[in-house]
């Protein structure tokens, strides 16, 4: 009877703490569970915090580039630029411009604005003309070119400068 007894009162405590050691085993694996997520979280947020830097330094390039390519084709025809740009390089080149006449733009995905323009000068003069034109950064189209003898050394250019834009 002592022998049932002392077998008792050892087994009696481990049946008694067995349920509990199994709930105390299944917080423990959902607590490491728990860190080894975190852990992971941890370590992609660390991967992406070392690649910040670059991050920035992509986003400047790219607004950089942007800035860049604004100047070539601008969100706004800016056609007083143009007119300005065109008698700048019309003078330097020993041309008069006499009709600079904008039309109406035409809506596309980009914006054209169709502008009639006549100038006079000498046949170098103008082909200086249309070579600068064709040379600044930003984009002009000329088409539509007739001349006509003006007098004995000049010549009359009517010619249609097209503008370009690209709205935000």
């Amino acid at each position: 009877m002592k022998f049932f007894a002392v077998l008792a009162a050892l087994i009696l405590p481990l049946v008694a703490y067995y349920p509990v050691y199994q709930d105390r085993e299944k917080t423990i694996e959902a607590a490491d569970k728990e860190i080894h997520e975190l852990e992971v979280r941890i370590e992609q947020a660390q991967a992406a915090q070392r690649k910040l830097q670059q991050f920035h330094e992509e986003v400047q390039r790219l607004n950089d580039e942007v800035t860049k390519l604004r100047r070539i084709l601008p969100p706004d025809p800016a056609l007083n630029e143009i007119r300005e740009m065109v008698e700048t390089t019309a003078n330097t080149a020993s041309v008069r411009i006499e009709r600079f006449q904008p039309g109406q733009a035409v809506r596309h995905d980009y914006v054209e604005v169709p502008i009639d323009t006549e100038a006079v000068g000498s046949l170098d003069a103008l082909a200086s003309l249309f070579d600068a034109l064709r040379n600044k950064s930003r984009i002009i189209n000329v088409s539509d070119v007739t001349l006509e003898k003006a007098s004995n050394s000049s010549w009359r250019a009517k010619f249609l400068t097209t503008a370009f834009a690209l709205p935000d």
